[in-house]
């Protein structure tokens, strides 16, 4: 994935979507381009995740919790322990959401179960974006 652009934090807000199924994380990129105050990026490993991680800044994280190398909750422990993502919102979403529930809580993560559909994403993001 080519990071060439430069992002104006100032009127955007960045959101990272972590998610190892291609299509999917496909089809909520489009979506959130959709809405002009968003710029999406989309990792497809945690490692690729972490990187874009350390070298632009994050408002928001969407993190599936099925993902190859580590769990999603793995995953936003990393990221949550970095100095500049330790306070961004952060949804994490899964098809077996229910068997997520206490990892959540102990967090104070917002879940979203899969299949979900594009405006009840929206409307999470611009929740947890307006607090």
């Amino acid at each position: 994935m080519a990071q060439d652009q430069s992002v104006d934090n100032k009127t955007l807000k960045v959101i990272l979507v972590v998610e190892d199924d291609e299509a999917i994380g496909e089809v909520m990129k489009m979506a959130l381009s959709e809405e002009p105050q968003f710029y999406t990026l989309l990792a497809t490993t945690p490692h690729e995740a972490l990187n874009l991680a350390h070298s632009i800044q994050v408002d928001m994280l969407i993190i599936d919790y099925l993902l190859r190398e580590m769990t999603g909750i793995e995953l936003y422990d990393r990221l949550h322990a970095m100095k500049d993502l330790s306070h961004v919102p952060t949804i994490i979403t899964s098809a077996s959401l229910g068997q997520r529930t206490e990892e959540l809580e102990e967090r104070h993560l917002l879940g979203l179960e899969k299949p979900f559909d594009i405006d009840t994403l929206m409307n999470t993001i611009n929740q947890l974006l307006s607090q």
